[in-house]
């Protein structure tokens, strides 16, 4: 069974604060968005090459879900937001030696970073 309903967010606390009371466990974790990783891969795996292998999985949707996969021990460095709206955003990443890799046109399209 499901159920919803539409909150204002100066009243998430209260809500939080009213659903501990019921003893509903831990509410942090029910606000808290969850990401579903497919895998954990290197760095070295992205390219243009994985790209279109994971193009062949497509099309992706319901019961085929676009896969989701976890890098660690990257830092992301030249952040810029441009376009209207500021609606793109620009950035490299760097491994844990410090080399730049991975521009952001690349990894986007690669990896789900959210």
């Amino acid at each position: 069974m499901a159920a919803g309903f539409s909150i204002e967010i100066e009243n998430i606390e209260k809500l939080k604060t009213e659903l501990t009371k019921v003893e509903i466990g831990n509410v942090d974790s029910v606000f808290t968005k969850q990401i579903d990783i497919d895998a954990e891969i290197s760095h070295k795996l992205i390219s243009y090459d994985t790209l279109d292998e994971i193009n062949k999985l497509k099309p992706f949707g319901i019961g085929n879900p676009e896969p989701v996969f976890l890098i660690k021990n990257m830092k992301v460095f030249n952040i810029s937001i441009f376009g209207k709206n500021n609606s793109h955003i620009k950035y490299f990443l760097t491994d844990e030696d410090g080399m730049k890799l991975l521009p952001s046109h690349l990894t986007e399209k690669i990896c789900k970073m959210q």
